[in-house]
């Protein structure tokens, strides 16, 4: 979708396992490549590779920051139990995007054993939206899910890789 190119998540109550996406082409989606775990499944032996992107922001009422890459694990409530996200490889993946790549755990959940191999992403405005927010939407983080950030080309926090 326009919201979401390619999304695992974010209601995951099982588990989800050697996922495989490969020869992708993404155009004017406001989120690229995307993990948003909130729940207690686990996401792991994720592989997404060959793969362009361009992802552009829209109207902050959607949930993202047209981030070309976003890999987030944090409870959708205070006392939402997380699962894991382990073994994700992000392999040849190349565009242009109004914001960088966004991944985020959390401190008793860790991202681990995340590969970013041979990417690259041009970013650059080429809208009027403003996008210095981190995303955390769905989730109690911040103000209702978006957290005040300059941007960066890569963001990442509670990662253990």
């Amino acid at each position: 979708s326009k919201s979401g190119a390619i999304k695992i998540g974010s209601g995951t109550f099982s588990n989800l396992k050697d996922l495989t996406f490969t020869d992708i082409e993404i155009w004017s989606s406001h989120r690229g490549l995307g993990i948003q775990l909130r729940d207690e499944g686990n996401v792991e032996n994720v592989f997404f590779s060959n793969i362009t992107v361009q992802t552009q922001l829209y109207s902050n009422l959607w949930w993202g920051m047209g981030e070309p890459i976003y890999v987030t694990s944090v409870p959708r409530t205070p006392g939402t139990k997380v699962g894991q996200i382990r073994n994700v490889t992000f392999s040849n993946i190349r565009g242009t995007s109004e914001t960088g790549i966004f991944i985020a755990g959390f401190p008793d959940r860790l991202i681990r054993d995340l590969v970013l191999k041979n990417v690259n992403i041009q970013v650059s405005q080429i809208t009027l939206f403003e996008g210095n927010y981190h995303d955390y939407r769905p989730s109690y983080l911040g103000v209702s899910g978006l957290v005040v950030h300059p941007i960066n080309c890569l963001y990442m926090e509670y990662v253990d890789s």
